[in-house]
């Protein structure tokens, strides 16, 4: 999704959609064309169009590293966060939107409205996931941990008879099982 929306954003910048406010930045654009959706006034204006396109390729990358290491649905939860909050900062240097309401324009007020429901909803997934894999470490390490020595997946200590911090009995043979600090 968001390596679409960086395409997109190309042609918005491009057409002069979705143009900045004034800028005396050296990279600001001034639009020439009069088929343009931007002013003809001469004026410099942030290329938020451009600030969105990198913003989107970010949130992309961000995502492609947390590929697999996040429980199911919740990367489209982290791109909502990050989407919503990276449009939450651009607005306050749009130029085409106006202000409606406590000081923020539409798409700031959009944005909030998904964090609130997003960054709650991605937070018990998250930590109930945690949670459950924390329950299968721990069963996990019990049916691994015999009487040999045995590495514990999560901490990576020696776990014998004599360490263990405590044992367990499943299918009739005793299990021993690493302290409850490391997990």
């Amino acid at each position: 999704i968001p390596i679409g929306a960086a395409i997109g954003r190309t042609t918005c910048g491009l057409a002069g959609m979705d143009y900045g406010t004034p800028t005396s930045l050296p990279w600001g654009v001034v639009y020439t064309n009069p088929n343009s959706y931007a002013p003809l006034d001469g004026v410099a204006r942030h290329p938020v169009q451009f600030y969105e396109l990198f913003g989107d390729l970010i949130i992309a990358g961000i995502l492609l590293k947390l590929r697999g290491r996040l429980p199911d649905g919740a990367l489209f939860l982290m791109y909502l966060i990050l989407f919503a909050t990276l449009r939450f900062f651009l607005f306050f240097a749009r130029g085409d939107v106006p202000i409606v309401e406590f000081g923020l324009k539409n798409g700031q007020l959009t944005a909030l409205a998904i964090l609130a429901v997003a960054v709650p909803v991605f937070a018990w997934r998250f930590f109930r996931q945690h949670e459950a894999g924390r329950e299968q470490t721990i069963y996990g390490v019990m049916k691994m941990a015999v009487t040999a020595n045995v590495k514990d997946p999560v901490c990576g200590m020696t776990i014998d008879a004599a360490s263990a911090a405590g044992e367990s009995e499943f299918e009739g043979k005793i299990y021993h099982f690493c302290s409850k600090v490391c997990l």
